[in-house]
Protein backbone atom coordinates (compact mmCIF):
# COMPACT_ATOMS: atom_id res chain seq x y z
CA UNK A 1 0.00 0.00 0.00
CA UNK A 2 1.48 3.27 -0.89
CA UNK A 3 1.81 5.49 2.02
CA UNK A 4 0.85 9.34 2.44
CA UNK A 5 3.30 11.64 0.63
CA UNK A 6 4.05 8.96 -1.97
CA UNK A 7 3.70 9.06 -5.48
CA UNK A 8 0.82 7.07 -7.05
CA UNK A 9 0.33 5.86 -10.77
CA UNK A 10 -3.23 6.69 -12.18
CA UNK A 11 -4.16 3.34 -12.77
CA UNK A 12 -4.78 0.06 -11.06
CA UNK A 13 -1.41 -1.27 -9.98
CA UNK A 14 -0.77 -4.57 -11.21
CA UNK A 15 0.70 -7.12 -8.66
CA UNK A 16 3.95 -8.59 -10.01
CA UNK A 17 4.31 -11.87 -7.74
CA UNK A 18 4.08 -10.89 -4.10
CA UNK A 19 7.80 38.82 -17.39
CA UNK A 20 8.30 40.10 -20.88
CA UNK A 21 10.25 42.57 -22.59
CA UNK A 22 9.90 46.05 -21.93
CA UNK A 23 10.90 46.87 -25.42
CA UNK A 24 8.15 47.94 -28.14
CA UNK A 25 5.40 45.52 -28.08
CA UNK A 26 3.19 45.42 -31.46
CA UNK A 27 -1.01 44.48 -31.18
CA UNK A 28 -1.83 41.69 -31.90
CA UNK A 29 -3.67 43.18 -34.26
CA UNK A 30 -0.42 44.05 -36.25
CA UNK A 31 0.50 40.49 -36.02
CA UNK A 32 1.13 38.05 -39.16
CA UNK A 33 -2.49 36.24 -39.14
CA UNK A 34 -1.25 33.78 -41.24
CA UNK A 35 1.30 32.52 -38.31
CA UNK A 36 -0.07 33.40 -34.96
CA UNK A 37 -3.44 32.71 -34.06
CA UNK A 38 -5.93 35.82 -32.66
CA UNK A 39 -6.01 36.06 -28.99
CA UNK A 40 -7.48 39.36 -28.29
CA UNK A 41 -10.84 38.53 -26.64
CA UNK A 42 -10.60 39.97 -23.26
CA UNK A 43 -12.47 36.48 -22.07
CA UNK A 44 -10.20 34.24 -24.36
CA UNK A 45 -12.27 31.20 -24.13
CA UNK A 46 -14.07 28.60 -22.22
CA UNK A 47 -11.58 25.79 -20.32
CA UNK A 48 -13.44 22.67 -18.93
CA UNK A 49 -11.76 20.94 -15.37
CA UNK A 50 -13.15 17.51 -16.03
CA UNK A 51 -11.59 15.87 -12.16
CA UNK A 52 -12.40 12.60 -11.06
CA UNK A 53 -10.96 11.53 -7.82
CA UNK A 54 -13.24 9.26 -6.56
CA UNK A 55 -14.54 5.88 -8.50
CA UNK A 56 -17.39 3.43 -8.33
CA UNK A 57 -17.11 -0.40 -8.11
CA UNK A 58 -18.10 -0.74 -11.45
CA UNK A 59 -15.39 1.30 -12.70
CA UNK A 60 -13.02 -1.18 -11.06
CA UNK A 61 -11.08 1.73 -9.58
CA UNK A 62 -13.09 2.19 -6.40
CA UNK A 63 -9.84 1.15 -4.23
CA UNK A 64 -7.62 3.95 -5.93
CA UNK A 65 -8.84 7.03 -5.16
CA UNK A 66 -6.59 9.85 -6.74
CA UNK A 67 -5.29 11.20 -4.08
CA UNK A 68 -3.76 14.88 -4.33
CA UNK A 69 -6.22 15.60 -7.47
CA UNK A 70 -7.13 18.29 -6.13
CA UNK A 71 -3.79 20.31 -6.35
CA UNK A 72 -3.68 19.86 -9.60
CA UNK A 73 -7.80 20.94 -10.13
CA UNK A 74 -7.08 23.86 -8.16
CA UNK A 75 -3.75 24.50 -10.10
CA UNK A 76 -5.32 24.28 -13.76
CA UNK A 77 -8.21 27.06 -12.48
CA UNK A 78 -5.75 29.62 -11.27
CA UNK A 79 -3.61 29.19 -14.18
CA UNK A 80 -6.60 29.22 -16.79
CA UNK A 81 -8.17 32.59 -14.94
CA UNK A 82 -4.44 34.36 -15.26
CA UNK A 83 -4.83 33.23 -18.87
CA UNK A 84 -8.31 35.17 -19.12
CA UNK A 85 -10.45 32.44 -19.51
CA UNK A 86 -14.23 31.04 -18.28
CA UNK A 87 -13.24 28.74 -16.05
CA UNK A 88 -15.82 25.78 -15.25
CA UNK A 89 -15.05 22.69 -12.86
CA UNK A 90 -16.07 19.33 -12.51
CA UNK A 91 -16.13 16.94 -10.09
CA UNK A 92 -15.96 13.09 -10.17
CA UNK A 93 -18.23 12.79 -13.47
CA UNK A 94 -19.57 9.43 -15.11
CA UNK A 95 -18.95 8.43 -18.55
CA UNK A 96 -22.23 10.17 -19.39
CA UNK A 97 -21.71 13.34 -17.80
CA UNK A 98 -18.46 13.56 -19.46
CA UNK A 99 -19.76 12.33 -22.74
CA UNK A 100 -22.97 15.33 -21.96
CA UNK A 101 -20.18 18.38 -21.09
CA UNK A 102 -18.52 17.59 -23.91
CA UNK A 103 -21.37 17.86 -26.28
CA UNK A 104 -22.62 20.86 -24.53
CA UNK A 105 -19.09 22.21 -25.05
CA UNK A 106 -18.39 20.96 -28.99
CA UNK A 107 -22.06 22.85 -29.82
CA UNK A 108 -22.07 26.06 -27.75
CA UNK A 109 -21.49 28.93 -29.84
CA UNK A 110 -17.84 29.68 -29.03
CA UNK A 111 -18.10 32.89 -31.76
CA UNK A 112 -16.89 35.57 -29.74
CA UNK A 113 -13.88 33.48 -27.97
CA UNK A 114 -10.79 33.07 -29.44
CA UNK A 115 -10.17 29.47 -28.47
CA UNK A 116 -11.08 26.33 -25.86
CA UNK A 117 -8.78 24.06 -23.55
CA UNK A 118 -10.41 20.65 -22.29
CA UNK A 119 -8.15 19.05 -19.17
CA UNK A 120 -9.58 15.81 -17.89
CA UNK A 121 -7.72 14.69 -14.59
CA UNK A 122 -8.62 10.72 -14.25
CA UNK A 123 -7.41 7.51 -14.78
CA UNK A 124 -6.60 5.93 -17.64
CA UNK A 125 -5.29 3.47 -19.73
CA UNK A 126 -3.91 3.90 -23.27
CA UNK A 127 -6.78 5.04 -25.77
CA UNK A 128 -8.72 5.63 -23.09
CA UNK A 129 -9.63 7.85 -19.73
CA UNK A 130 -12.03 6.86 -16.84
CA UNK A 131 -15.42 8.36 -15.54
CA UNK A 132 -16.07 7.38 -12.36
CA UNK A 133 -18.00 4.42 -13.57
CA UNK A 134 -15.99 2.97 -16.52
CA UNK A 135 -13.75 4.14 -19.38
CA UNK A 136 -14.17 6.08 -22.54
CA UNK A 137 -12.81 6.45 -25.52
CA UNK A 138 -10.43 9.42 -26.32
CA UNK A 139 -10.64 9.52 -29.20
CA UNK A 140 -15.02 9.18 -29.03
CA UNK A 141 -14.47 12.29 -26.29
CA UNK A 142 -12.51 14.61 -29.00
CA UNK A 143 -14.36 13.46 -31.85
CA UNK A 144 -17.69 15.66 -31.33
CA UNK A 145 -15.23 19.25 -31.17
CA UNK A 146 -14.17 18.28 -34.88
CA UNK A 147 -16.96 19.28 -36.02
CA UNK A 148 -17.84 22.42 -33.69
CA UNK A 149 -18.69 25.66 -36.75
CA UNK A 150 -17.87 28.38 -34.47
CA UNK A 151 -14.31 26.64 -33.39
CA UNK A 152 -13.44 26.29 -37.03
CA UNK A 153 -10.09 28.04 -37.22
CA UNK A 154 -9.39 28.10 -33.47
CA UNK A 155 -7.11 26.68 -31.34
CA UNK A 156 -8.11 23.68 -29.27
CA UNK A 157 -6.31 22.85 -26.68
CA UNK A 158 -6.76 19.06 -24.69
CA UNK A 159 -4.93 17.89 -21.45
CA UNK A 160 -4.80 14.16 -20.09
CA UNK A 161 -3.64 13.55 -16.94
CA UNK A 162 -3.98 10.16 -16.88
CA UNK A 163 -2.25 7.02 -17.43
CA UNK A 164 -2.11 4.98 -20.71
CA UNK A 165 -0.64 1.36 -19.53
CA UNK A 166 0.93 -0.17 -17.28
CA UNK A 167 4.59 -0.59 -17.74
CA UNK A 168 6.97 1.43 -15.53
CA UNK A 169 9.20 3.90 -17.07
CA UNK A 170 12.94 3.73 -16.06
CA UNK A 171 15.80 6.35 -16.47
CA UNK A 172 19.17 6.01 -18.89
CA UNK A 173 22.04 8.15 -18.58
CA UNK A 174 22.85 10.52 -21.13
CA UNK A 175 25.92 12.30 -22.43
CA UNK A 176 24.91 15.65 -24.06
CA UNK A 177 26.48 16.62 -27.04
CA UNK A 178 27.47 19.46 -29.28
CA UNK A 179 -9.93 36.26 -38.41
CA UNK A 180 -11.89 38.26 -40.62
CA UNK A 181 -12.66 35.84 -43.24
CA UNK A 182 -14.53 32.64 -43.28
CA UNK A 183 -11.71 29.53 -43.17
CA UNK A 184 -11.72 26.13 -44.69
CA UNK A 185 -9.60 23.94 -43.12
CA UNK A 186 -9.40 19.96 -42.41
CA UNK A 187 -11.47 19.06 -39.80
CA UNK A 188 -8.43 17.90 -37.91
CA UNK A 189 -6.98 21.13 -37.95
CA UNK A 190 -6.39 23.27 -34.55
CA UNK A 191 -6.00 20.90 -32.14
CA UNK A 192 -3.44 20.31 -30.04
CA UNK A 193 -3.32 17.44 -27.18
CA UNK A 194 -1.27 16.71 -24.58
CA UNK A 195 -0.45 13.99 -22.80
CA UNK A 196 0.96 13.29 -19.07
CA UNK A 197 2.74 10.45 -20.22
CA UNK A 198 3.16 8.32 -23.80
CA UNK A 199 1.34 5.00 -24.29
CA UNK A 200 2.06 1.95 -22.90
CA UNK A 201 3.09 4.22 -19.62
CA UNK A 202 1.86 5.00 -15.72
CA UNK A 203 1.46 8.70 -15.13
CA UNK A 204 2.44 9.12 -11.60
CA UNK A 205 0.73 11.66 -9.21
CA UNK A 206 1.71 12.49 -5.47
CA UNK A 207 -0.56 11.92 -2.89
CA UNK A 208 -0.08 15.51 -1.31
CA UNK A 209 1.49 17.56 -3.85
CA UNK A 210 -0.32 16.66 -7.09
CA UNK A 211 0.80 14.84 -10.74
CA UNK A 212 4.11 15.30 -11.94
CA UNK A 213 2.68 16.74 -15.70
CA UNK A 214 0.01 19.23 -13.77
CA UNK A 215 2.60 20.69 -11.64
CA UNK A 216 5.10 20.91 -14.37
CA UNK A 217 2.77 22.68 -16.81
CA UNK A 218 1.40 25.40 -13.82
CA UNK A 219 5.12 26.37 -13.35
CA UNK A 220 5.98 26.41 -16.52
CA UNK A 221 2.88 28.40 -18.11
CA UNK A 222 2.84 30.63 -15.05
CA UNK A 223 6.73 31.66 -15.78
CA UNK A 224 6.35 31.75 -19.71
CA UNK A 225 2.73 32.25 -20.98
CA UNK A 226 3.17 36.30 -21.20
CA UNK A 227 6.23 35.77 -24.04
CA UNK A 228 6.13 31.88 -24.85
CA UNK A 229 4.04 29.93 -27.52
CA UNK A 230 3.00 26.99 -26.31
CA UNK A 231 4.52 24.23 -28.12
CA UNK A 232 7.63 25.68 -26.36
CA UNK A 233 5.97 26.08 -23.24
CA UNK A 234 4.44 22.03 -23.27
CA UNK A 235 8.49 20.76 -24.62
CA UNK A 236 9.51 22.91 -21.03
CA UNK A 237 7.18 21.07 -19.37
CA UNK A 238 8.72 17.56 -20.92
CA UNK A 239 12.06 18.21 -20.13
CA UNK A 240 10.66 19.19 -15.64
CA UNK A 241 8.60 16.20 -16.24
CA UNK A 242 11.53 14.14 -17.23
CA UNK A 243 13.39 15.07 -13.93
CA UNK A 244 11.11 13.35 -11.69
CA UNK A 245 11.99 9.73 -9.98
CA UNK A 246 9.21 7.88 -8.48
CA UNK A 247 9.37 7.22 -4.48
CA UNK A 248 6.85 4.22 -3.39
CA UNK A 249 9.30 2.10 -1.32
CA UNK A 250 8.53 -0.80 -3.61
CA UNK A 251 11.11 -2.72 -5.43
CA UNK A 252 9.05 -2.92 -8.64
CA UNK A 253 8.05 0.86 -9.18
CA UNK A 254 10.81 2.61 -7.33
CA UNK A 255 12.84 5.33 -8.97
CA UNK A 256 10.63 5.26 -11.77
CA UNK A 257 10.72 7.76 -14.66
CA UNK A 258 7.77 9.50 -16.95
CA UNK A 259 8.17 11.71 -19.81
CA UNK A 260 5.10 13.92 -21.26
CA UNK A 261 3.93 14.39 -24.66
CA UNK A 262 2.52 16.17 -26.91
CA UNK A 263 0.57 15.78 -30.50
CA UNK A 264 0.07 19.31 -32.48
CA UNK A 265 -2.23 19.71 -35.52
CA UNK A 266 -2.15 23.49 -35.02
CA UNK A 267 -1.35 25.57 -37.92
CA UNK A 268 -0.16 28.30 -36.11
CA UNK A 269 1.83 29.78 -33.21
CA UNK A 270 -0.12 30.04 -29.96
CA UNK A 271 0.28 33.03 -28.05
CA UNK A 272 -1.89 33.68 -24.92
CA UNK A 273 -1.10 37.00 -24.94
CA UNK A 274 0.28 37.90 -28.42
CA UNK A 275 0.53 41.58 -27.61
CA UNK A 276 3.37 40.54 -25.65
CA UNK A 277 5.43 39.27 -28.26
CA UNK A 278 8.59 41.12 -28.98
CA UNK A 279 9.80 41.49 -32.69
CA UNK A 280 12.64 40.01 -33.69
CA UNK A 281 15.55 41.63 -35.43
Amino acid sequence: MLKNDADEADAKLFSFGGGGSSSAKPSSSTLDKETVYKMDRSTRGIAVIINNKNFLRSSGMDRYPRNGTDVDRDGLAKLFKMLKFDVKVYNDRTKAEIRSITKEMATFNHTNYDAFIFSILTHGEEGVIYGTDGTISIRDLTAEFKYSTSLVGKPKVFLFQACQGHEYMDGMDVTDAPQENKVSVPAEADFIYAYSTVPGYYSWRNSVNGSWFIQSLTKVFEDNAERMDILRMLTRVNAMVSTYKSRTGDYYSDSKRQISSIVSMLRKELYFFPDNIVEQN
